[in-house]
């Protein structure tokens, strides 16, 4: 079961990613900003599939975030936090699900887009790499 939500899961998120990549060129900013959420969400959700085999439907990227980070310290390192505007970013990349879609108010910018999406790569490449050694040890104890 763990392949398969791999095998679902994993190439789905790469492919909002790609759909962010394009609108970030196109300069379509808030399109940008909820690929890249969904982006997020599709490879916490993938992780916790994976290593758990059950993942709760939430939108929520703290909520998410919290949940893989606790299955690997190394998903951790994606998204740094340290300093106030790091949060920030991560933030507005959390409110593009909803604000991103339906508030005239939800302001991005491309700075804070590319910065998304540099991130959104390193996560994306932690969670194969757990993912993949998760497959392996279960492949190991068959």
């Amino acid at each position: 079961m763990a392949e398969e939500y791999f095998e679902e899961f994993f190439p789905a998120a790469i492919r909002r990613f790609k759909g962010a990549k394009f609108h970030i060129a196109e300069g379509h900013l808030r399109e940008a900003a909820f690929d890249l959420h969904q982006t997020a969400e599709g490879l916490y959700q993938c992780t916790l599939l994976v290593c758990t085999l059950y993942t709760p439907r939430a939108h929520n990227l703290n909520f998410l975030r919290r949940l893989a980070e606790k299955i690997s310290r190394s998903l951790v390192d994606a998204w740094p936090r340290e300093t106030r505007a790091e949060r920030a970013r991560f933030e507005k990349l959390k409110d593009a699900y909803v604000k991103g879609r339906y508030s005239k108010h939800y302001s991005i910018s491309m700075e804070d887009l590319e910065w998304l999406a540099a991130h959104m790569e390193d996560l994306g490449q932690a969670v194969h790499k757990v993912c993949q050694e998760k497959i392996a040890e279960l492949r190991a104890k068959l």
